[in-house]
C-alpha cells in the first residue's frame, strides 16, 4: 500500500459528524471541540498502514453515528428513538410511492404521521444532545478500536 499522507479516515469522521447533526429527526449539535479533535487526529490516520485509517475505512456508513447516538442518548430512550426514525424512513418510502401512484389521501395520511412522529422524538430529546469528544472516543472504542486516539 501507498503511504502517502491522505486526510481521507479524518474527512470521514467529520462526514458522520455532519450526517448526525444535519438529522433532523434528534436534535444533535457536534461541539467545536470534538471538530478539534477529530481534526487533532490527522497524524494518527493520515496514511493507509496506520491502524486508525484501516478501521474507519471499514465502518459500515452509519455505524459511528449510530453508535454516537447509544452512547449520547439515556438508555431507555434510544432503542425508540431508533424505532421512531425507521417508522419515520418508512413513511416517507410509502408517502413517495403514494404521490406517484396519484394517491395523495394515502400520502397525506403518511405525512401526518410522520408529524406525530416528530413530536413524539421531541418529547422524548427535548433538548440538543451535543457530542463531545469523549462521545466520539467511545463510539470508536464501543466499535472495536483498541489503537492510540491521544495525538
Amino acid at each position: 500500500m501507498q503511504n502517502d499522507r491522505h486526510p481521507f479516515a479524518v474527512n470521514s469522521l467529520l462526514r458522520s459528524l455532519r450526517r448526525l447533526e444535519n438529522f433532523f429527526r434528534i436534535p444533535v449539535v457536534i461541539r467545536p471541540d470534538t471538530k478539534d479533535f477529530v481534526d487533532s487526529l490527522l497524524s494518527l490516520c493520515d496514511t493507509t498502514d496506520k491502524p486508525l485509517f484501516d478501521f474507519v475505512l471499514r465502518l459500515p456508513s452509519d455505524a459511528l453515528e449510530n453508535e454516537l447516538l447509544k452512547i449520547a442518548i439515556p438508555a431507555e430512550r434510544v432503542q425508540l428513538l431508533f424505532t421512531l426514525s425507521d417508522e419515520h424512513e418508512r413513511l416517507a418510502r410509502e408517502k413517495e410511492n403514494a404521490v406517484a401512484d396519484q394517491n395523495f389521501k394515502l400520502g397525506a395520511e403518511c405525512r401526518d404521521k410522520q408529524y406525530e412522529i416528530n413530536d413524539t422524538i421531541a418529547e422524548l430529546v427535548p433538548e440538543p444532545i451535543n457530542i463531545s469528544p469523549e462521545h466520539l472516543t467511545a463510539a470508536l472504542r464501543s466499535l472495536g478500536f483498541d489503537g492510540d486516539l491521544s495525538a
